[in-house]
């Protein structure tokens, strides 16, 4: 039996549901303590660059690691010149599609029944463009290593609608586990954007739409519930959790696993920059003469300088 995520949060430490159901208020409360926290900022902000690398991003960052990594102002200037100019070596896309052959061929898929149930069936993984988004999945799961996918009904053109997949990375999603078992996870926040130019009065903008297998409902950017809970009746949650683990892990995202790609293209992506830099740079050579006790200590070491 379904419940909704109100009773679900009410459990109490013998595994009972409490007689009376979290209020708005406690949701709440508990969401933003335990789900708006530094610790889930920085996981979204890492597979965040993740996707931005892999699609050939990151100049921002790669400017912020030089910030970083360097003192002098003039050596960091001269360097970030070069930051977009010397991106011609993704290793964290290569790889990744690489590895990623799942989908080399299309898959083969069947539906048993009348023959006009599999030509129907045929006919809607062409229009959901099926065998593209998994091939995207696959590759997105050994991109991060977790990943949430679910069908959604889409509206398009006047009153048509559409059936689409989602392939949902973990920068876009948060896991609420079982109060009692972090290990189990009873429902999913999905990131949302709204930018309806006409809003209700009094009506804040959702942020996060969150799933279980009773209902979905709306929460603002501190997780407060900012609409009524629509039963779905489906029985079970839409959204199915993808990962390399055959255990459970608490939270159910799996730490900084992958980061090891993203610090080789970072690191290949500043010794490009090096590369480029000293390659215009290094036309002069450098001479002393005179009496060099008094110069100056901390000079910059650049051949621009």
């Amino acid at each position: 039996m379904t419940v909704p995520l109100a009773v679900a949060l009410s459990v109490l430490p013998s595994g009972e549901y409490s007689e009376t159901p979290l209020s708005d208020d406690e949701i709440a409360h508990y969401l933003s303590t335990n789900y708006v926290t530094e610790a889930e900022r920085l996981r979204r902000e890492r597979h965040a660059r993740r996707n931005n690398l892999y699609r050939d991003g990151g100049c921002d960052y790669m400017r912020s690691v030089i910030d970083r990594v360097f003192r002098d102002d003039t050596v960091k200037a001269l360097r970030k010149e070069w930051v977009e100019h010397a991106r011609f070596s993704n290793s964290l896309k290569r790889i990744v599609d690489e590895v990623s052959t799942v989908y080399s061929e299309p898959a083969r898929r069947t539906v048993e029944g009348p023959e006009a149930n599999e030509a129907a069936f045929r006919k809607l993984l062409h229009a959901m463009k099926f065998d593209e988004v998994m091939e995207h999945a696959n590759r997105m799961l050994n991109l991060h290593r977790a990943i949430l996918i679910g069908p959604r009904v889409r509206a398009s053109s006047g009153n048509d609608r559409e059936v689409v997949v989602d392939v949902i990375t973990p920068d876009n999603a948060f896991a609420i586990s079982d109060p009692n078992d972090p290990s189990r996870i009873i429902a999913w926040g999905i990131k949302v954007e709204y930018r309806s130019a006409r809003k209700p009065d009094g009506w804040r903008v959702p942020a996060w739409h969150v799933w279980n297998d009773h209902e979905s409902r709306y929460f603002d950017d501190k997780l407060a519930p900012c609409g009524p809970a629509t039963p779905h009746g489906l029985g079970v949650c839409p959204l199915v959790p993808v990962s390399f683990h055959a255990e459970a892990i608490a939270g159910f995202w799996p730490g900084e696993e992958g980061e090891d790609l993203v610090a080789a293209q970072v690191a290949i992506w500043m010794a490009n920059i090096l590369l480029l830099k000293e390659t215009k740079s290094a036309t002069k050579q450098t001479t002393i003469s005179g009496d060099v006790s008094a110069a100056p200590r901390g000079q910059s070491m650049d051949t621009e300088t």
